[in-house]
C-alpha cells in the first residue's frame, strides 16, 4: 500500500436486543416494513427491527440525518442506495448486534460470543493446516479459533458472498479484530482503514464511545483459508 492510497474511518455500532422496543419500528422505511413482514419468527423480526434502527441512529449520529434506503445482493448482503457513498454491515451473535458503516468501499463484519464449542472439526474443514496448527499452539486456543472464524465470515460477508457456499474462496481486502468484553469482533474493507471507532446504541442516550480492545495478530487474508 503506498503512502498516497485513500483510507477510510470505520464506525462500528454495538447494542443489544434488550434494548429493543416496539416503537422502534417506526424508524423503518417501507420497503424495510415489506421485508419484515416476510419474517414469522420474533427473535428474527426483534432483531430485524433493532438492526435497522441502530442504522437510522447511527446515520443520525454521523451526519445528522437518519433516512436511508436499502437493497439487497444475491445473498442477502444490504447495501446503501440512500444517503450515496455510506456502505453498510450487520451481523449479530446471540442478542449482540452489530453495525459497520463506511464511504468509500465494501465492508464485512463477523461477532461471534466467546464460548465453549467443539472447533477443531470446524477449524480443520474451513481452515489451512498452518491456521489449524497455530490454534492448537496458542495460549487460549478457542479464542484465537474465534479471531480466525470471525475474520473468515467478515472477508467473505464483505464481497457479498456466504460463507458455506464459498468454502475454499479466496479474497482479498483489509482486516482487523476487536474484544469487547465477552465478544470477538473482525471486520474487513475493500478499502485500507485509517481508524476504526466504536460507539455503543441504548435509543436512550446518544451513541457512547466502546472501549474496543484490538487483537494484535499476524492472521493474514488468504493465509488460512482450507485449499
Amino acid at each position: 500500500m503506498s503512502d498516497n492510497e485513500h483510507k477510510v474511518n470505520t464506525y462500528l455500532f454495538y447494542s443489544q436486543q434488550q434494548h429493543y422496543r416496539p416503537d422502534l419500528q417506526e424508524k423503518l422505511p417501507d420497503s424495510e416494513r415489506e421485508r419484515l413482514a416476510e419474517l414469522h419468527s420474533d427473535n428474527r423480526r426483534q432483531l430485524f427491527i433493532l438492526g435497522r434502527a441502530v442504522l437510522a441512529e447511527a446515520l443520525a449520529f454521523l451526519q445528522q440525518n437518519p433516512d436511508y434506503s436499502l437493497r439487497y445482493g444475491e445473498q442477502g448482503k444490504p447495501e446503501l442506495l440512500r444517503p450515496r457513498h455510506w456502505h453498510v454491515n450487520i451481523t449479530h451473535s446471540g442478542r449482540h448486534l452489530l453495525l459497520a458503516l463506511q464511504r468509500g468501499g465494501s465492508i464485512g463484519i463477523d461477532v461471534e460470543v466467546l464460548r465453549k464449542r467443539p472447533y477443531q472439526r470446524v477449524a480443520e474443514k474451513y481452515f489451512s493446516p498452518r491456521a489449524v496448527a497455530d490454534i492448537a499452539a496458542a495460549a487460549n486456543p478457542m479464542q484465537r479459533f474465534y479471531h480466525y472464524w470471525t475474520r473468515y465470515e467478515a472477508q467473505i460477508k464483505c464481497w457479498g458472498s456466504s460463507v458455506f457456499a464459498d468454502k475454499g474462496q479466496k479474497v482479498h481486502g483489509y482486516a482487523s479484530t476487536y474484544q469487547y468484553n465477552n465478544l470477538i469482533m473482525s471486520l474487513c474493507s475493500q478499502t485500507p482503514i485509517d481508524r476504526v471507532a466504536g460507539y455503543e446504541v441504548d435509543f436512550i442516550h446518544s451513541p457512547r464511545p466502546l472501549a474496543l480492545q484490538s487483537v494484535d495478530s499476524h492472521l493474514k487474508i488468504n493465509d488460512y483459508f482450507n485449499k
